[in-house]
Formats: structure tokens, C-alpha cells, sequence
């Protein structure tokens, strides 16, 4: 009888000068300053300015997310380069009502039916 194998997931590898050339152009898009974005995701300057010239490895999950919201950009791109840049609208749109209550949700859901009108 055959031992089953087991499927070993394939390694991600990021190339961490990419992603600091992604950081830096979704900075400048969004017109912020290395200083501003390094203050938003509580680091020092210089870390933010080591994660966009590929010397600092560490970018941790929580500020890659807080990086996509400031910078309205997808995870994926930002991570992988993978298209498209930005969210569409219907994600934003779900990605903006998370955490709201049960009665915000349907005032939400009545104001965009009365836009549709």
C-alpha cells in the first residue's frame, strides 16, 4: 500500500527591493512624506526609509495592512506586484463598512438605494 504524500505549500518569496520600490511610488502617489507614513505606522523615519530601499526586511502584517488603507492599494500589489494597483470599488466599499453595527449597515444599505433613485 502507498504512503500518502503530503502537499508541502510552494515558498512566497518577495523580492524586498521591489516591494520598497512599490512603497515609495504608492508614497508619492498619494502625495505623503517618508515622515508622514513612518508616523502613521509608528516607526522611526529611518526604518520607513530602510523598508523602501529594500535594507529593512521587516515589514510586519499590521503595517502592510495599514499601508494598503493609506495608500488605497491592494495587499497583493503591494506585496507581489500583482495587478490590479487598487481596490475596486465594490472591496473599498465592503473594506469601509466592516465593524459597523447591524442598524449602521441598513442605514448604509437605504442611503445607496436612495442614490440609485
Amino acid at each position: 500500500m502507498e504512503t500518502p504524500t503530503k502537499k508541502i505549500p510552494t515558498c512566497v518569496v518577495i523580492t524586498i527591493v521591489d516591494l520598497g520600490e512599490r512603497l515609495k511610488s504608492a508614497r508619492e502617489l498619494s502625495g505623503l512624506s517618508a515622515t508622514e507614513v513612518s508616523r502613521v505606522l509608528g516607526c522611526s523615519l529611518t526604518n520607513y526609509t530602510y523598508l523602501e530601499t529594500g535594507r529593512n526586511k521587516g515589514l510586519k502584517a499590521e503595517q502592510a495592512q495599514t499601508l494598503t488603507k493609506l495608500f488605497n492599494v491592494r495587499l497583493e500589489w503591494l506585496l507581489f506586484g500583482e495587478e490590479p494597483i487598487r481596490p475596486s470599488p465594490n472591496q473599498r466599499l465592503v473594506d469601509a463598512s466592516q465593524g459597523l453595527s447591524e442598524a449602521q449597515l441598513n442605514s448604509l444599505l437605504s442611503l445607496i438605494e436612495t442614490m440609485k433613485k
